[in-house]
C-alpha cells in the first residue's frame, strides 16, 4: 500500500470517528435530557406523596390554595374536609386515575416513584456508558491529531 493509499484509509477512519463522536455527542444530550425530565417527574411524585402525608396532620376545614394549571399560573381557594383521606385520586400511569384512601394513594406513589427510579438508574448507566465512548474517541482523534502535526512538521 502506498503512502498516498495510506493517508486516504486514515481519513476515512478519522471521518468515521469523527461521525461517530457526533451521533455519541447527539445521543448524549437526548438521554441526559430523558434523565433530566424523568428526574423532574420523581420529584413531582415525591411532593405529591409528602403532601398527602403532610395534609393528615391538619385539621378539618383546613384552608389551601389549589393551582387549576399545571404551571401554577392561577390559583384558587379551597377548603379541604377532615375526611378526605377517604377520597383521593391518583395517577396510576399512563393517565388513568382511581380513586383510593390516602394510604393506597401513597403505595401507589410509591411504587410509580421506585419504578421511575429505576427507569432513571438504567438510563444514567446508558449515559455512562456514552460519555466514555465519547471521552475515548475525542482522546483518540486528539492523539490522531498531535500525529498528523507532527508529520505535517517534518521535512519530507
Amino acid at each position: 500500500m502506498s503512502k498516498e493509499e495510506a493517508s486516504k484509509e486514515r481519513v476515512i477512519d478519522v471521518r468515521a470517528l469523527l461521525a461517530r463522536a457526533t451521533e455519541l455527542r447527539e445521543l448524549i444530550n437526548v438521554v441526559q435530557q430523558q434523565v433530566n425530565e424523568l428526574s423532574m417527574q420523581l420529584s413531582e411524585l415525591l411532593l405529591s406523596r409528602s403532601t398527602l402525608q403532610e395534609l393528615s396532620k391538619r385539621s378539618e376545614g383546613t384552608q389551601a390554595l389549589v393551582t387549576i394549571d399545571r404551571l401554577g399560573t392561577a390559583f384558587i381557594p379551597a377548603t379541604i374536609p377532615g375526611n378526605w383521606g377517604r377520597e383521593v385520586v391518583v395517577n396510576i400511569g399512563r393517565n388513568y386515575y382511581v380513586k383510593a384512601d390516602r394510604e393506597l394513594a401513597i403505595k401507589i406513589i410509591d411504587e410509580r416513584a421506585r419504578g421511575l427510579e429505576n427507569v432513571i438508574n438504567v438510563r444514567r448507566r446508558e449515559l455512562l456508558q456514552l460519555l466514555n465512548e465519547y471521552n475515548y474517541l475525542q482522546q483518540l482523534l486528539q492523539a490522531i491529531l498531535r500525529q498528523a502535526r507532527a508529520e505535517a512538521s517534518q521535512p519530507t
